[in-house]
């Protein structure tokens, strides 16, 4: 069987994209499509969609890159006689439905998994255009189980397509260093207690909440605490943060706002005490499963899939989600107790990884390929 597997942010989404093709090629020909983060273990990748979330580039070059990048994946199709496309993004989904349409009629199936349902910063054409992806669709891969009857409740007609199987964990991709070295490297007090906000600050994240919730355990009197936020901003403006973050105590919190190189990441969850997920909305995440191959609990609202992810009172905590008090007492009720943040991380390692292995979603996603 000849797969063609697309990831055109890779650059961002490629713990998830290689775990998979990592496994897929050991049974299959693989035809792997990225931006410029490529997978070279695979013989054929091709960085098609290189500068897909790149700032630099204006929105036109953008826009006629990936129109491009869309016609090579058409010839790469006829090609190679590709049997499977399984695509997972889509960042202009009238060009997206316009050649997976095309494609349909080339290659066997067309398989999406689905990151998210509809975009966060959705356009006014997006509901369309996904509604002629969902339809082209030969199965719909939702990562969360709340999400099956979300995604059937939005698009009409593909109930029968759509299949849940979870995001893996990422345990593979945790290489944790002792919390001394981590904070040396990162210039961070090494008697302070650290709490994480890492990943992409969009607006449904709730960065907010968090900065607040902490300003008020400083107000408290809680000391020897500090947040550290880490990551690059998306369709957000970081400077309504920074007017939250000034209210207080700005001394307290380190904001590295900006890509995270993978070989760094390991330095931010291993010098951090918790890690907090304030999210207002989620489909998935695998912020979680990276926090607990760190071996770090986690703090989160309970939407989306992390109740699927975090037992709440036992790998970490669950709260309401834009409940600054209910965040608050959270955070206070672990951050200073060391016992309850050494067991609670334990717990997550072990139970993602004796439910969310990578080898039984490769398994029940190739089942798809040849259902």
């Amino acid at each position: 069987m000849k797969i063609l597997f697309i990831d055109q942010i890779s650059t961002v989404n490629n713990k998830y994209s290689f775990s998979i093709v990592k496994r897929l090629k050991e049974n299959d020909e693989v035809i792997f499509i990225t931006d410029e983060k490529k997978y070279y273990d695979v013989e054929k990748c091709y960085d098609y969609f290189k500068g897909t979330t790149d700032k630099n580039i204006s929105k036109i070059e953008k826009g006629i890159n990936y129109i491009r990048a869309w016609q090579k994946i058409c010839k790469l199709c006829k090609e190679e006689k590709v049997d499977v496309l399984h695509v997972q993004w889509f960042i202009l989904s009238p060009v997206d439905s316009f050649y997976i349409k095309k494609i349909k009629k080339i290659v066997s199936k067309v398989i999406v998994t689905v990151h998210d349902i509809l975009p966060f910063d959705e356009k006014f054409y997006d509901f369309r255009s996904h509604k002629v992806i969902y339809s082209l669709a030969d199965k719909i891969i939702v990562q969360a189980k709340p999400n099956i009857e979300r995604i059937n409740n939005m698009f009409e007609g593909i109930s029968d397509k759509v299949v849940y199987i979870p995001h893996g964990n990422f345990i593979d991709e945790a290489k944790k260093i002792e919390k001394e070295r981590a904070r040396e490297l990162l210039k961070i007090d090494k008697d302070e207690k650290v709490i994480l906000f890492f990943g992409q600050i969009k607006k449904v994240k709730g960065l907010d909440i968090l900065i607040e919730a902490f300003n008020k355990l400083i107000l408290d009197g809680n000391d020897n605490i500090r947040l550290l936020i880490a990551g690059k901003v998306w369709g957000d403006d970081f400077s309504r943060y920074e007017k939250i973050i000034k209210e207080v105590d700005e001394s307290k919190i380190r904001c590295d706002i900006k890509y995270i190189p993978d070989d760094e990441i390991s330095w931010y969850y291993s010098a951090s005490d918790i890690n907090v997920l304030p999210y207002r909305e989620v489909f998935q995440s695998g912020v979680v499963h990276l926090s607990y191959g760190y071996e770090t609990p986690v703090i989160a609202t309970n939407v989306g899939s992390f109740p699927e992810v975090i037992i709440n009172g036992e790998t970490g905590v669950l709260v309401e989600k834009d409940n600054v008090e209910a965040l608050k007492n959270a955070i206070k009720e672990i951050i200073y107790d060391d016992e309850k943040i050494n067991s609670m991380g334990k717990l997550g390692r072990k139970y993602i990884e004796e439910n969310f292995s990578w080898d039984n979603i490769v398994e029940d996603i190739r089942e798809i390929y040849i259902e």
